[in-house]
């Protein structure tokens, strides 16, 4: 019975539990802003993606099949061609995305389905 009251009057250790709350928060928050960032570089680069490929069907370099493709490879994101759609309506060159955004770490395990689209 000594033992355990003395033990629990023992203040050793309590630096490394603290430690341990602490540090957990702080990774936690970290990650958040990893995956943020990372989340409005998706974006971003959809954006930009949308708009190389309707610019490149506008100056006759790419037509409906090949501006996919082409604004897969200027993205600068991991992003597939079959991301990517292209036609042609009353607006001019139309090239849309829909891509459905997977978070690096297992924090967040909700879909977000990013969109961007462009005519020109």
């Amino acid at each position: 019975m000594r033992f355990v009251r003395r033990l629990l009057r023992s203040q050793e250790g309590t630096a490394a539990v603290e430690m341990a709350v602490g540090l957990l928060g702080f990774m936690i928050a970290i990650f958040a802003v990893l995956e943020m960032g990372r989340l409005m570089w998706a974006q971003n680069a959809l954006n930009f993606a949308v708009e190389q490929g309707a610019r490149c069907m506008l100056v006759g370099a790419c037509t409906t099949t090949s501006a996919p493709t082409t604004a897969a490879n200027a993205s600068g994101f991991p992003f597939s061609a079959s991301v990517f759609t292209a036609t042609t309506p009353t607006c001019g060159h139309q090239v849309a995305a829909s891509y459905n955004y997977s978070f690096m770490t297992n924090l967040v395990h909700f879909p977000i389905t990013l969109t961007a689209t462009s005519c020109m």
